[in-house]
């Protein structure tokens, strides 16, 4: 990436180390209706690499989004790769996705015992906007109980309805075509793969696990990007998350974005720390 800034409409996009640069990639969306078309997409890039400045970017590439188009989710990613398998932007670099990862108690029992913990992998802008994001990076707690009860009745605080799923109703198949829409787990689902998630697995163990499907949109798009992952060699991939570094359910509601590294693996921004790297299909 370059380290120039770019500029559109006359206006410096971004300030001081971060650059936002129009690539140009041709990189294919594939649509709910099953037809593809030919994106020009933003990636906005932080050559600094972390905190503020990775806010900075993400609050940017919002902005681009606008209305009508979408910073790419984990699922979007996902498709993104597979409809371009030699796109070196998508197989080559680590990549931030607008998914993100809250942890919290299920008061009313909605998908678990009440008042248990539950996990919730959630596609598109949810709790975790630039606002909330911005406030996490300073004080490290950005979910009110009120919002995360919303939350699990499919309710974000811009007053947009979402479709929330049972985790075990959605590793079996469902019909989604919703930009932004979450999967529920009983914690202890997620606690018990244990710390070894911190190191590659193989393939043929993630084309099974729940955490995984749910993280890469279902068990279709699971099986699609592992093939497409084994036609580029690889046997392994990484799928970590932060709860394994501590193993503690004592904790405030929290919550984290996701990303997707350079070998094409996932992984937490466990402390709002990543590149700030992410592609954006704007609105018209």
């Amino acid at each position: 990436m370059t380290g120039f800034y770019t500029v559109l409409g006359g206006k410096m996009l971004l300030k001081r180390k971060l650059c936002l640069d129009k690539m140009g990639i041709n990189i294919k969306q594939t649509m709910p209706n099953g037809q593809q078309r030919s994106l020009e997409v933003v990636v906005a890039s932080n050559t600094g690499g972390i905190g503020e400045n990775w806010i900075r970017a993400y609050t940017r590439a919002v902005e681009i989004a606008g209305r009508n188009g979408c910073v790419l989710s984990m699922p979007k990613l996902v498709q993104a790769k597979i409809d371009n398998p030699n796109n070196g932007e998508l197989w080559g670099k680590a990549i931030n996705a607008n998914s993100e990862e809250v942890v919290g108690i299920d008061k009313e029992g909605r998908y678990s015992q009440k008042n248990s913990w539950v996990f919730v992998e959630f596609h598109g802008t949810g709790l975790l906007n630039p606002e909330k994001l911005k406030y996490a990076y300073f004080h490290r707690n950005a979910i009110s109980d009120a919002d995360f009860q919303s939350l699990l009745a499919g309710k974000l605080p811009d007053g947009s309805q979402v479709p929330m799923y049972r985790a075990d109703q959605f590793v079996r198949g469902i019909q989604n075509t919703s930009q932004r829409y979450g999967v529920v787990f009983p914690i202890e689902e997620i606690t018990k793969l244990g710390p070894d998630l911190s190191r590659p697995r193989s393939l043929d163990v993630l084309a099974n696990e729940p955490f995984f499907i749910a993280r890469v949109g279902g068990p279709e798009a699971a099986a699609k990007y592992i093939a497409a992952v084994k036609a580029h060699g690889q046997s392994q991939l990484l799928n970590d998350h932060y709860i394994r570094r501590s193993m503690t359910l004592k904790v405030l509601q929290s919550g984290h974005k996701i990303f997707m590294t350079s070998t094409g693996g996932i992984a937490t921004t466990s402390d709002i720390l990543s590149q700030g790297r992410y592609i954006v299909a704007p609105g018209n």
